[in-house]
């Protein structure tokens, strides 16, 4: 099983944010709905992060509940220094059945293009 991910900001949809769709915006954010067995995630940006911002830390993350599930199994959400790549971000979680949560990812602050 999979977890459901649900693109909302800057599309909204099952399929990630192409290059061009992401490229003027700093924030992208998926709805994500726990499958209560599936305890990875990968969430795409296509951002093109350079590796000297992958080794800050970049893009930035935060996890906001929405409801149902246990708060533990949101505490847990996480990636080291690895999980980041220059388009993606790939992070566990405990497994969550009917948990619904949102993160917001974010890259560096860039003028608009």
């Amino acid at each position: 099983m999979a977890n459901g991910i649900a693109y909302d900001y800057p599309i909204t949809g099952a399929t990630a944010p192409t290059a061009a769709q992401s490229r003027r915006f700093n924030q992208v954010s998926a709805i994500i709905t726990g499958d209560g067995s599936a305890t990875t995630l990968t969430l795409t940006h296509n951002w093109n992060i350079p590796a000297a911002q992958l080794a800050s830390n970049f893009p930035e993350y935060t996890v906001e509940p929405i409801s149902g599930g246990a708060p533990p199994a949101l505490e847990v959400l996480n990636t080291g220094p690895n999980g980041r790549t220059a388009n993606a971000i790939a992070f566990t979680l405990s497994a969550a059945t009917s948990a619904v949560f949102r993160v917001r990812m974010k890259r560096p602050f860039a003028p608009t293009q």
